[in-house]
């Protein structure tokens, strides 16, 4: 996979969060006795500077593989107690060297004078730290809501873009793991749900880094869409299939010590217009309608019979400009209903084993 890519993805998460912090942290003076101060506005910006980035960094580096395990409780127990102290520290910290700068005192001589004092227990220090943790987890709660919904569905609720239904042609993908109904028999239920769960977390990055939409779980599949621009760019939808490939070999240690096999999948990409909307009051969601979806769930159940673990229909293939490495083999058809004409199916064949996509 393009790690790169990914890396890139989250750098421009971090600057994100860095630059809304900064924005918010110059409005430190608008909550304090401070406005019109300059002591005020660079107060605000080293908070929101230091803020920021140990949010971004605990955020998207370090807690989300970590708290992966907790509960949504402990989860949230441990990251406000951690903002709570950390955050405690940089507003310690930053007033008390600015303001010894501003006093001409030693850092050391400020933190025990009275002003000092005065700004801990009477003044400002509370105000601030609930301040900045209430806009700080402001900027985690948007940011988990767009983890688990997605950053595109999360953003077309918010401008209600799907309100009202509409048509679009987007690509779609359905993926599931092989042998899953004797896998959840040898497993039983608990281990096998482990091993889906695992499988999931490991293939989102590869999908997320080729702008892909993870549009639903159903069992051991899971479907992603994609606008029709966004996933014949650079053949972005066909790229998936090859990075998850890579990350699932090089994952492969680590499925056989805690499953004792190496996960394997099938995968069927289409393309066709969907009615788009948002449907539900409680628990609202956005759909697809289409007879692409049901087109696709026939299509998969000739990765079997054709022994192909990857299947292409010829409206999305004759659509994409695919990498030179790889070429088109038609590999059967299918007819969908008596009246219908038949659907070719193609896959991919690599014509250098040397080269990677």
């Amino acid at each position: 996979m393009n790690y790169n890519v990914h890396q890139t993805k989250k750098n421009r998460s971090a600057l994100f969060i860095i630059l809304t912090g900064l924005t918010l942290g110059l409005s430190y003076s608008l909550i304090t006795d401070e406005f019109g101060d300059i002591r005020g506005y660079l107060v605000g910006f080293v908070i929101g500077l230091f803020g920021s980035i140990l949010i971004a960094l605990f955020e998207l580096w370090i807690f989300n593989p970590q708290l992966r395990r907790f509960s949504f409780i402990g989860s949230l127990i441990t990251k406000t107690l951690f903002y709570i102290i950390g955050f405690s520290i940089i507003i310690i910290f930053t007033k008390g060297f600015i303001d010894s700068i501003f006093y001409r005192l030693s850092f050391r001589d400020y933190l025990v004078s009275s002003d000092f004092n005065k700004f801990l227990y009477e003044e400002d220090f509370i105000l601030i730290l609930i301040y900045s943790l209430v806009i700080f987890s402001l900027i985690i709660f948007t940011r988990q809501m767009s983890r688990k919904m997605g950053y595109s569905v999360l953003i077309n609720y918010v401008s209600g873009k799907y309100h009202y239904p509409k048509e679009e042609e987007r690509i779609f993908l359905s993926l599931d793991l092989n042998a899953s109904t004797n896998l959840a028999e040898q497993f039983g239920d608990k281990k096998y749900f482990n091993l889906l769960n695992d499988f999931f977390y490991d293939i989102t990055k590869c999908i997320l880094t080729t702008k892909g939409e993870i549009y639903r779980y159903v069992g051991d599949e899971v479907v992603v869409s994609w606008p029709i621009k966004n996933g014949l760019k650079n053949a972005n939808c066909i790229r998936t299939y090859y990075y998850i490939l890579h990350e699932l070999n090089r994952l492969k240690e680590k499925y056989l010590n805690a499953y004792g096999l190496a996960p394997q999948f099938s995968a069927v990409f289409n393309l066709g217009k969907v009615v788009v909307g948002e449907i539900g009051e409680i628990k609202s969601q956005i759909v697809y309608h289409g007879e692409v979806l049901y087109i696709s769930s026939i299509v998969k159940k000739e990765c079997s019979k054709l022994n192909s673990p990857l299947l292409i229909t010829e409206n999305l293939i004759k659509l994409l400009e695919l990498p030179s490495i790889y070429k088109s083999e038609k590999r059967g058809d299918i007819k969908i209903s008596q009246d219908s004409d038949c659907i070719n199916l193609y896959t991919l064949v690599e014509i250098d084993q040397q080269l990677k996509i």
